[in-house]
């Protein structure tokens, strides 16, 4: 008994520190004394003087926080007379009594002492709102609190006033749901409340608040919460009314479902002025559906009386809603406003059907028969809008109530549908939501029979005019398809489904080859037979069948299955290619869908004997139609392999032999066997959409022996572009493989394993592409100098067009790339180059200056011969021959790379025809080659900018008279301080090769085009950005050539 002496004792004393020793001791996990067991030891008269001593503790701790502090009290006073110290032992004082007395209260809440309740009245009065800076006193106090409003103890309406508005607060900051369930174990409180006296008006505003708070509209508790102070006052109904209407134009569908939950749980709990309040609520939001000005206003009420709506079997809300609907949404339904019309009829199709359960059986006739009507009469409505609705929500309403609507109405119904608006002429909307209506219908087993009979005619809507009504069909198909007991075979003929998905739109087509994908991809095994055939018979529908298998469309099969696919094709491509044997039988067999009756043996059996049968009576035609095919499914095959969703060994070399898309000569192989320049397009195709297959770069020879070879005609110019796409694409694909190979850092302690050994071999495949864009370069100059560029030959044309896109990814190499390249030989004329001779040929970047030189001078001789010298060139970008076109945009690809690949010593081969290069560029190619050369100086000037600063920057020697003259004369400085000077010269030649394009570009356009002002401020804001990101050094050359240029181009605008 000592220790409940000792805490009694604790108690009855002045100072509270020993009492908070205890609870301190209590709230210890690793201390045995508890609070509830010494209480349950206490006497009857023990424990009224425990709350007789708790009363005093919070009466004095009370009267600490609000007393002033001692303003007089010395300097040297001690920390224990500290005011602030006063006030925090007196704020845990409170805290701990709290705690005390939550004890004493769970042992007989009914029987709860006077002293301990005037304990908590005190407590409430001052512990929560008025200790602010003290959270732990208002939440120790707040537990209290909500402890003793839920126990029903004596005097709990004291505990209210301050209660309620704390947690209010606290669960509108914090958003927890514990929280805003200790709001709800209170709403009983709200009912204490006088709602039209004054004093409560800050209170009104916080529950105002939760009212559209998420965290009390997510929460289930926060909307129950919300749903009983529509039971308070009529007054707060309406503000709360207010809000609702407010808060629907822009809130999200779960805010629209919560308010709709809450309107409910309201009306439910409501009686008297505050029902009819509420009901006026919702027969506001009702009207204000039906008058909605938008439909998204109209679609986001609709939803929130979709609530109400759903429990439409609950006591009474069917006889609320047929109530508050009558007078609205009749009147709506007879309204002349379209929009009216159709919002009308929305809600009755959502609320149907409407009905008081207490009505007599005449009156519910009467009533139901006025809604059959007024959706019929919604069939024939003017707007196609309620149109479209009244179809959409009768099929809902037909395969809902199916059972309960005599058959012979919904007959009529379904043949007006199908019959009539399906055809609907007007609007291609009505015609669609025909066809989606009779989709709805199709899960139904009971409408089977019926839709037998009406479906097939709607097989005309493939070819609707209406895109929107095509999809809908195929989607129609596509649930056939999906059920038993119905065949979409019987609603479209399977020649019509393959002339759509051969000529339809991509969402058209790729539903369709859903839907088809089951008949001609049955299997693994009858998979690729049923394809040829389908490829044979239909080669275009077999086109598009192939190409919705995968891609960006979404995928209908696995990737493994595209690769199995491509080498069973690929193997019957290379058995039958043409100008083997004859055929010893017939024709192919026509194109058939596999059924779906029949064993997995008699399918394996079938596709087997067709595949045999195929691979001795190929035509070409059928031929051609299979590689088609082929390079579809490639094409479609390329995103899974380039996203890494396909094991790389499916590539070829590393994988089993099944696996291996094409061996290294088998694309070379189709590309010879092929007859038609379409069939060598697909093979390009392939090479294209697979540009790290083996065979690919195989293929590269025999593209550029297509494009270059002497003696072989010129090709199409679909089939020039093909390669030339073909090249490009192997020569990127090549380059990033073989920069992720050489850039990887090699193991420690492994400098000869196998990763070195890879670097050594990326680093030697960069030499070659960057060997293979020189020897572009070179084929281009032969082929320009032999060919004069009088006929703008095909020829020349495609060897500047490859050379320019391998010169720029040439460019984009690393410098050991470019700088540690060596001939390996003499370079072949470009009369003699066949194959793949190009391949071999290891050029330096001085030598592919050099031709550009030819490039040059072949570009002055083709301007001279077309007659626009610099003088009085005259003419527009849109006169320029293609030829022309392209052998400037390789030039200016060179010069490019020329200044960017810190080749300033070989760009001199240039020097000497930049004046006259710019001028023929002005007048063959005129404004646009200008923009693009501008462009690309500026660019390299900028580049040289940034060496000119880190060079500054560096510890260099200065430079000499020597060097410095090499620098006027145009040359770079080579010695051991030439970087400064160089850079210093790249930016002087940089500048006056802008100056001179600027001066000549504005000197031809000047007197030849009406925007000659607006070309010639261009001209000058480049000069001016030019000037200003590329600092000119104090080279005297660089300087006096910036300060020429400014002032030709000042005295020419002048002008």
């Amino acid at each position: 008994m000592k220790q409940e002496e000792d805490f009694l004792n604790a108690l009855g004393q002045h100072s509270s520190q020993d009492f908070l020793a205890y609870v301190h001791r209590h709230n210890m996990r690793s201390d045995a004394f508890d609070l509830q067991e010494l209480y349950q030891s206490l006497s009857h008269k023990q424990r009224l003087h425990l709350c007789e001593g708790l009363n005093a503790q919070v009466v004095s701790a009370i009267a600490t926080l609000h007393a002033q502090p001692d303003t007089a009290q010395g300097e040297d006073a001690g920390a224990a007379n500290d005011p602030a110290d006063k006030q925090e032992r007196a704020a845990a004082a409170l805290a701990a009594a709290a705690q005390v007395a939550a004890v004493a209260l769970g042992e007989n809440p009914a029987g709860a002492p006077e002293a301990l309740q005037r304990a908590a009245a005190g407590l409430h009065d001052a512990g929560l709102l008025v200790a602010a800076e003290w959270p732990q006193v208002q939440e120790a106090v707040a537990r209290l609190c909500l402890a003793w409003w839920q126990a029903e103890a004596p005097g709990r309406e004291a505990l209210v006033p301050q209660t309620l508005p704390y947690l209010l607060v606290r669960a509108l900051t914090t958003g927890r749901g514990a929280d805003v369930k200790r709001c709800l174990v209170m709403k009983g409180a709200l009912a204490l409340l006088d709602w039209g006296d004054a004093s409560i008006a800050d209170l009104r505003r916080l529950l105002l608040r939760a009212a559209f708070a998420p965290a009390f509209l997510r929460a289930a508790d926060g909307r129950r919460f919300l749903a009983h102070l529509f039971t308070l006052d009529a007054q707060l109904v309406r503000e709360l009314g207010a809000i609702v209407r407010n808060q629907a134009p822009s809130g999200r569908a779960s805010v629209l479902e919560a308010y709709g939950e809450v309107l409910l749980r309201g009306w439910r709990a409501a009686d008297g002025a505050c029902l009819f309040e509420v009901e006026a609520l919702i027969q506001g939001l009702m009207q204000a559906a039906v008058l909605a000005g938008s439909p998204a206003l109209a679609a986001a009420l609709t939803r929130l009386l979709g609530v109400l709506h759903a429990e439409k079997a609950a006591p009474g809300v069917d006889a609320m809603l047929l109530r508050l609907y009558r007078p609205v949404l009749f009147r709506g339904l007879a309204a002349a406003n379209a929009a009216v019309r159709r919002n009308a009829l929305q809600l009755l199709l959502a609320a149907f059907p409407l009905q008081d359960p207490e009505m007599s059986n005449a009156e519910a006739d009467t009533l139901m028969t006025q809604q059959f009507a007024a959706i019929s009469a919604a069939l024939s409505d003017d707007a196609p809008a309620v149109r479209a609705v009244a179809v959409g929500g009768l099929a809902e309403l037909l395969g809902a109530f199916w059972e309960l609507i005599p058959a012979a109405v919904t007959a009529g119904f379904l043949k007006r549908i199908i019959g009539e608006l399906a055809y609907d002429e007007a609007a291609g909307s009505v015609r669609a939501a025909a066809v989606r209506a009779a989709a709805a219908l199709v899960p139904n087993p009971l409408a089977a029979p019926l839709l037998r009979a009406l479906l097939p005619g709607l097989a005309p809507l493939l070819w609707d005019r209406s895109q929107g009504v095509r999809v809908a069909l195929a989607d129609l198909l596509l649930a056939i398809g999906a059920v038993r007991g119905l065949s979409f075979a019987e609603v479209v003929p399977l020649d019509a489904l393959l002339g759509a998905l051969a000529a339809d739109a991509p969402p058209v087509a790729a539903r369709l080859q859903r839907l088809l994908l089951p008949s001609f991809l049955p299997g693994p095994e009858a998979g690729p037979a049923c394809l040829a055939q389908l490829l044979r018979g239909s080669p275009g529908a077999g086109r598009a069948f192939c190409a919705y298998l995968g891609g960006e469309a979404g995928a209908t099969v696995p990737p493994e299955q595209l690769v199995a696919l491509v080498v069973a094709l690929r193997d019957h491509l290379l058995a039958s290619a043409p100008g083997g044997p004859p055929p010893p039988g017939g024709p192919p067999p026509a194109v058939k869908a596999a059924t779906r009756k029949g064993g997995k043996r008699r399918g394996r059996a079938v596709a087997a004997e067709a595949s045999e049968q195929a691979a001795a009576s190929e035509t070409p035609e059928a031929w051609a139609a299979v590689l088609g095919g082929l390079a579809e499914l490639c094409d479609a095959l390329g995103e899974p392999l380039g996203g890494g969703r396909l094991r790389t060994s499916a590539l070829g070399g590393g994988g089993a032999p099944d696996t291996v898309l094409f061996e290294p000569g088998q694309l070379a192989a189709l590309a010879a066997a092929a007859l038609t320049g379409e069939s060598r397009r697909d093979v390009m195709r392939i090479a294209a959409a697979l540009p790290a297959l083996p065979a690919a770069a195989k293929l590269a020879d025999w593209c550029l022996d297509l494009l270059l070879a002497p003696g072989r005609p010129a090709p199409a110019p679909a089939e020039r572009s093909a390669a030339v796409a073909c090249l490009h694409v192997g020569v990127r694909a090549e380059a990033a493989s073989a920069a992720a190979i050489g850039k990887r850092p090699a193991k420690r302690g492994k400098t000869d394993g196998p990763e070195a050994q890879r670097a050594g071999a990326g680093m030697a495949l960069l030499r070659d592409i960057a060997a293979l864009a020189m020897g572009a370069v070179a084929l281009a100059a032969d082929a320009a100098r032999l060919l004069h560029w009088e006929a703008c030959s095909p020829a020349a044309e495609t060897a500047c067009a490859l050379a320019t896109g391998l010169v720029r990814w040439a460019a984009q190499l690393p410098a050991e790339a470019t700088t540690g390249a060596r001939p390996h030989g003499s370079r072949k004329e470009a009369g003699s180059c066949g194959g793949g001779a190009s391949l071999t040929l290891l050029l330096t970047l001085p030598e592919a200056l050099g031709h550009a030189a030819k490039l040059a001078a072949c570009f002055e001789a083709a301007g001279a011969r077309a007659g626009m010298p610099c003088e009085d060139a005259a003419g527009d970008a849109e006169d320029a021959e293609p030829g022309e076109g392209a052998l400037g945009e390789l030039l200016c690809a060179l010069l490019a790379a020329a200044a960017s690949a810190g080749a300033r010593a070989e760009a001199t081969a240039l020097q000497p025809y930049l004046p006259r290069l710019l001028t023929a560029i002005c007048g063959l190619a005129g404004a646009q080659w200008v923009k693009l050369l501008a462009d690309a100086l500026g660019a390299s000037a900028a580049d040289a900018a940034r060496n000119c600063t880190d060079a500054a920057g560096s510890d260099e020697e200065p430079e000499t008279d020597e060097n410095a003259g090499a620098n006027r004369q145009g040359g770079p400085v080579v010695g051991g301080g030439g970087n400064q000077a160089t850079a210093a010269w790249a930016v002087g030649e940089l500048t006056q090769c802008l100056g001179a394009l600027l001066l000549a570009s504005a000197a031809r356009l000047t007197g030849a085009h009406r925007g000659a002002a607006r070309l010639a401020a261009t001209a000058r804001d480049q000069l001016q950005g030019l000037r200003a990101v590329v600092p000119v050094p104090s080279d005297a050359g660089a300087e006096d050539a910036a300060a020429l240029v400014h002032d030709q181009l000042v005295v020419l605008l002048s002008t």
